[in-house]
This record gives C-alpha cells, sequence and structure tokens, in this order.
C-alpha cells in the first residue's frame, strides 16, 4: 500500500529559489525538516503555530498575502483535481486565498488546512505539467498526523472535505501515511455522519450546500473506487441504502455566464464516476467472485458476463468521445482523448486479467490481453510525453498489474517473436521517470528490463532454430531461459505484495502460474489465430472508430 515514512509536524518553508538535487512530483521530507518538526513538537507547539521560513522569506511573507504564483496553484487545482473531486466552492477558496498570508497556512482552522492542501497538490499539478520547475516550487511539509488528529477528533462535514485533499496528496508522496489507511477512515466517517443518505446529515442544508455535500459523497465514491481497484481490494464506502443524487447544476451556476463551462465540468465528472462504477463492477463480478461460485458456472455462463461487461466498457468509451474537449494547456487531462485511451484499455485489462473466472478461455484471453496491455503502455507513455501523466501510487499500481499479465502472457504463448517489445521499452521509460525515492517504480523498471532480455534472449534461440515459422510460431523456453523468466515474475510478484499486500486480487496470477496454467504450447502449434489477434489490435483503435472532427 501507499506511504511509508510519516510527518508528524507540519510547516510551510517557503524558498523559491532553493536548489533541489531530486525532480520530485512529491514531497522531500528531508533530515533537516524533520529535526526541526520533532524540536517543536518537544516544544509543545501547537497546528496554529506559524510555519518556519528563513528570515528573507518571513520578512516578505508577515507584510504580504499570496502572490500571483501562490495563486496560481489554486487555479491549477480547479482547472485539474477539481474536475473529477467538485467538492469545493471555487470562489470561497479563491478568496480565502487572496485574503491569506503565508503564515495562516496549518492554523489551526480548517479553512487554511483547505487551503494549504489546494495549494500543495495544485503545485504538483503544475510541475507534473512543466509549468513549475522543482527548483522553483516551495518546499511544502503536509503535516500528516496533526491534521489526521484533528479530524478524527472532531468529525464533521469540513473534516470530511479535509481528509479527500489529504489523501489525493499523499499519492504523491512516497513517504507520506498511506493512502489507503486515510481513504478507510474517510470512508467510514462519511457513513457514520449521514453522507450518503439524503435524510442522514444532522440538519438541514440549504440548495447550494445540500448539492456540495452531494458533491463530496460522489468525490469520496470515486476516491475510494479508484484506490480500491489500484490495489486489487475490496471498497470501504458500502451502504445499501445509498440515495445521493449525482451532481447537477445549482440555480446560481446555471444562471451564472459561467453555465457552459459548469455544464461540462458535471459532464465530465459523471463520466469519471461511470469509470469507477465499472472498474468497481468488473472486479466484484470477476476478481472478488467466490471460487465455489466461479467453478459452478459454466464457460457459456462465464462468456455471458465478460460479454456483457464489454458492452459496457465500450458504451462508456463512446459516451466519453462526446465530453472530450481540446485544451489550452496540458494542466487538464480528464477531457483529453488520450486519458480516455488509457482508461479504457485499463479497463480491459482488467476484464481479461489472468484469474480463476478466466482461466478456462486462457489462451483467448492472452490475445486479447496483449493487445490491450500494449495500447496501454502506448497511450500512457504519449501522456508522459505530453506531461499529462501523474507520477504517483495510482499510476504506478496500475502498471504493476499490467506487467504480471504481460509476462504471464508471454509464458503461456511462448512466441517466436514477441509483438510487444516496443511497448515494454516505453514501460521501463514511465517507470524511469518516477522521481529516485520511489522504489518500487525502479524495483519494477529493473524487473521489466531483465524481461525485455529475456524476451530478446528467446526470440533470438527461436531463429537459430530449423523450424518453418509458417508451420511453428510457438517455440517451448529453453530450461535456462524457463528458469529466468521464472525469478523475474517471483521478482515482481513480490513488489506486487509488498504494494498491494498479501491477499490482492492481482496476486491470483501467482496460483496460475503455481498449478501449471503456465505451459508450453505444443511444439508444433500454429498460432495463425494468435498473430491475426495481435495484428487487429495493433491496428483497431477506437479513436480510430469515432469521428472527431467536432473536437
Amino acid at each position: 500500500m501507499s506511504g511509508g515514512h510519516v510527518c508528524s509536524l507540519g510547516q510551510l518553508a517557503i524558498k523559491p529559489n532553493a536548489p533541489s538535487t531530486t525532480p520530485n512530483y512529491a514531497q522531500n521530507n528531508t533530515p533537516s525538516s524533520i529535526s526541526s518538526e520533532s524540536a517543536q513538537q518537544q516544544n509543545g507547539m501547537q497546528l496554529s503555530s506559524p510555519p518556519v521560513m528563513d528570515h528573507e522569506t518571513h520578512s516578505a511573507a508577515t507584510a504580504s498575502t499570496f502572490d500571483g504564483t501562490y495563486l496560481s496553484y489554486v487555479h491549477a487545482y480547479f482547472r485539474h483535481v477539481h474536475r473529477a473531486y467538485p467538492f469545493l466552492d471555487r470562489q470561497e477558496i479563491l478568496s480565502n486565498a487572496k485574503a491569506s498570508t503565508y503564515l495562516n497556512i496549518w492554523s489551526d482552522n480548517p479553512d487554511s488546512i483547505i487551503l494549504g492542501l489546494v495549494l500543495s497538490i495544485g503545485s504538483t499539478t503544475l510541475e507534473r505539467a512543466g509549468k513549475l520547475s522543482v527548483y522553483n516550487r516551495p518546499n511544502m511539509v503536509v503535516p500528516y498526523t496533526r491534521i489526521l488528529s484533528r479530524c478524527l477528533s472532531s468529525p464533521g462535514l469540513k473534516g470530511l472535505q479535509i481528509l479527500p485533499l489529504l489523501s489525493l496528496y499523499s499519492l504523491f508522496d512516497p513517504k507520506g501515511i498511506s493512502t489507503w489507511s486515510m481513504v478507510g477512515i474517510l470512508t467510514r466517517q462519511a457513513v457514520m455522519l449521514g453522507l450518503s443518505r439524503t435524510t442522514g446529515l444532522p440538519r438541514a442544508l440549504n440548495p447550494p450546500e445540500a448539492e456540495l455535500s452531494n458533491r463530496l459523497f460522489w468525490s469520496i465514491f470515486v476516491l475510494d473506487r479508484m484506490l480500491a481497484v489500484s490495489v486489487g481490494h475490496s471498497v470501504g464506502l458500502v451502504d445499501e441504502g445509498m440515495d445521493i443524487p449525482q451532481p447537477a447544476m445549482t440555480v446560481e451556476e446555471f444562471t451564472s455566464s459561467e453555465r457552459t463551462a459548469n455544464a461540462s465540468l458535471l459532464q465530465l465528472n459523471r463520466h469519471i464516476i461511470q469509470l469507477r462504477q465499472l472498474e468497481h463492477q468488473i472486479l466484484d463480478s470477476l476478481h472478488k467472485r467466490g471460487q465455489v461460485n466461479i467453478e459452478s458456472m459454466t464457460s457459456v455462463n462465464r462468456a455471458t458476463v465478460l460479454g456483457q461487461l464489454r458492452s459496457a466498457i465500450d458504451d462508456w468509451y463512446s459516451t466519453g468521445c462526446l465530453v472530450c474537449l481540446p485544451e489550452a494547456d496540458n494542466i487538464p487531462i480528464h477531457s483529453t482523448i488520450t486519458w480516455l485511451n488509457a482508461r479504457y484499455y485499463n479497463l480491459l485489462i482488467l476484464l481479461y486479467y489472468p484469474c480463476h473466472f478466466n482461466n478456462q478461455a486462457k489462451h483467448i484471453s492472452s490475445i486479447e490481453l496483449v493487445g490491450c496491455i500494449r495500447k496501454y503502455f502506448k497511450y500512457n507513455y504519449i501522456l508522459l510525453e505530453n506531461r499529462q501523466l501523474p507520477l504517483n501510487y495510482i499510476t504506478l499500481n496500475r502498471l504493476i498489474p499490467a506487467c504480471l499479465a504481460l509476462m504471464h502472457c508471454f509464458g503461456v504463448i511462448q512466441p517466436r517473436h514477441f509483438s510487444a517489445k516496443l511497448e515494454l521499452s516505453s514501460c521501463i521509460d514511465i517507470l524511469r521517470a518516477f522521481p529516485e525515492d520511489w522504489l518500487p517504480a525502479h524495483q519494477a523498471k529493473q524487473v521489466v528490463i531483465e524481461f525485455l532480455g529475456i524476451v530478446m534472449a528467446h526470440e533470438a534461440y527461436a531463429a537459430a532454430q530449423l523450424f518453418d515459422c509458417s508451420e511453428a510460431n510457438t517455440i517451448p523456453l529453453t530450461s535456462t531461459t524457463n528458469l529466468s523468466f521464472q525469478k523475474i515474475l517471483t521478482d515482481m510478484l513480490g513488489i506486487a505484495k509488498s504494494a498491494f499486500g498479501p491477499i490482492s486480487c492481482y496476486l491470483s496470477i501467482s496460483s496460475l502460474s503455481d498449478s501449471g496454467h503456465i505451459s508450453a504450447p505444443p511444439l508444433g502449434a500454429s498460432i495463425t489465430d494468435l498473430e491475426k489477434g495481435n495484428e487487429q489490435l495493433s491496428t483497431w483503435d477506437p479513436a480510430n472508430c469515432y469521428d472527431f472532427g467536432f473536437l
């Protein structure tokens, strides 16, 4: 699960020109900052204590409010993150930002904590987009434990706004508290406070407040489902009586000059909600279904389930084509066709992922799965090139199962020519792009490099054999190659186990390998159908099936 080092206290050390040796999408907690935090804790400082700054910055900060640079962090948050999680009042946050000074950040006030988290998340967005250099980004140390303590000791709607922000920021922080743990707290607080039911809140809300409450619920829903699928575990927000309507425009938004923009944002948000619902449905229908239940299903029953889910995925993609709009820059990503394509192929990977549900048709699934993984790596690499790929736990935790699945397919098919070599190189480049303190990413990168070497060695061996390629397009791995292959598969499973926990559904692939599902095909087997399938997946692209002239 995400998270490791825990920051016990918080401050905002603002050093605009401080150099850094490690470009980082997340926050570095240096020994000096940690020592400073510990010293302050011994002195009994409270959350309302002013942040520590150098003398020059302190003098400027006491006399001024936020300048345009820091307001740009707020704007970046609302142009990107707010589209998926539209639970904050934009005008209220901007007003608070304009009225605040640097010394207000992390004070014992919910609004200042929310503002600090918006600034922190916004800065990661600008850095990802290449609009903010790591050398110029302020050193923001988010006080995880003190914020959590406040939210737990005084639960309420403000706390439910703070916890999603804290969780979202932690996705970019390899040394922060586990996002999984925080979202677990968040989802249970949401149910306990009645956020999941229209009659659950303790007091009557006016229409704008009620709409923000609805949006907060769906934001928590989206965050919970996204994280659960990323680690292969059950969701935390469970209430059979959930009856909250999906986000809709308020009267004020409808009559404002930004009515079109508001409508577009909510359309996109509903599409993201549908994505997370669909991911959860696949996880529950295939990967979380009990083994006894699966064994009682016939092949026809399983094919029907897969067909219905595939149809739902294609429908979701078709709807997404209607909400994709051109953007002025690369700060927003959820409305881009590249993001849509990446999510589409991630859904297909989840659908065809090697598991007990899919094991009866493992060879057919492998054919389709290789093509889906190739496309998934391709579109993620395009996002990386366009600086639209967030280098966070969600991206990493979805790359690892894709790598595992590709290794599994290679072991099942054992082809003379493996079509995914170029995409493996793209995956290596994506993993290499993570900052140095993202150790699991760089461990996975090394394993993928070794896997690519094994693929190339196998192809070289196959080319040296006397078989006619037109008659035998598969060839068993040599004993030496097979030993090396089993080692890297074990290494990647170890990385996945560390990232997801020991009972993640993505680790079921190991039981398929152990039970002999990865086996050499017959020596003289022809896989013309396999090559045709891969060729079709190489040339077919959902983006080519729709007319984007209106974009």
